[in-house]
């Protein structure tokens, strides 16, 4: 077994049963690397593979550290999408990064402790603790806090409400008086009404004796005469009709006569 493999086996990344099926493949095809055929039965990617044999012992030796995200992106083990979310997530619930990592899914516990291991060391020095036993302690303290806040909402209420009944009771207000019925507001309006009704009646009578009709004026034109029909245009004629002249036999004619 190389020395790769076995890193990758105790990152939590493989296990010893997928690295003999791959070094089984590798017998078969030995012009093919073990990184392609991880990546090949989809067990790792290939770029990760690549990382903790050329890259992972650099690493290791550097003295400057960047933030554990950084590292895991660096592995192709998360996405620059998924270290966003987890900061996002880490501002509210007060939580490490990894822990958050592992609680969504992300990675792996086993990977998280073996990179901050090797990278940070000195995070390991604090007590060991589960993601879901801190959240629990987080969520039982807010808890906590809340029944606490309750109970102190809930006395300063019953204490306003005792001094606004004492100050009641101090006051006595007058009762209020009886509203009228309904039937008699009825009629009330019913009979407002008519006095409208009658009163604009008197008014227009008041109005219209007042103004007589005036009487019309009678003109002292005579009458215009008729006049006379005319006569029709085709009741005489000043002209002869010549158009039947070529048929006249001048012979039958007296001319000496004329």
């Amino acid at each position: 077994m190389s020395n790769v493999t076995d890193t990758l086996i105790k990152a939590g990344l493989l296990n010893e049963v997928q690295v003999q099926v791959a070094l089984h493949d590798q017998t078969l095809h030995p012009d093919m690397r073990i990184s392609e055929i991880l990546a090949l039965r989809g067990w790792i990617a290939e770029e990760t593979v690549d990382f903790f044999d050329l890259v992972w012992a650099m690493r290791i030796k550097q003295t400057e550290r960047q933030p554990i995200g950084q590292y895991f992106i660096e592995a192709r083990l998360i996405t620059e999408a998924q270290v966003d979310d987890v900061l996002a997530e880490q501002k509210i619930s007060n939580l490490r990064f990894g822990e958050v990592a592992i609680l969504k899914g992300y990675l792996k516990e086993e990977t998280v402790r073996f990179f901050v291991q090797h990278l940070f060391p000195e995070n390991l020095k604090v007590k060991k603790v589960s993601p879901l036993s801190r959240i629990t302690q987080s969520t039982h303290s807010q808890a906590q806090r809340r029944t606490i806040t309750n109970e102190d909402t809930m006395q300063q209420t019953e204490g306003a409400v005792a001094e606004t009944k004492q100050q009641y009771q101090q006051q006595r207000p007058r009762p209020f008086p009886p509203k009228p019925a309904k039937r008699k507001l009825a009629t009330r309006n019913l009979l407002n009404r008519l006095k409208q009704q009658v009163q604009s009646k008197i008014t227009e009578v008041n109005k219209s004796i007042q103004t007589p009709e005036t009487p019309q004026k009678s003109s002292n034109r005579p009458a215009p005469r008729p006049k006379k029909p005319a006569l029709p245009d085709n009741s005489f004629s000043t002209s002869f009709d010549l158009s039947d002249a070529d048929d006249l036999d001048t012979d039958d004619l007296d001319l000496d006569n004329l």
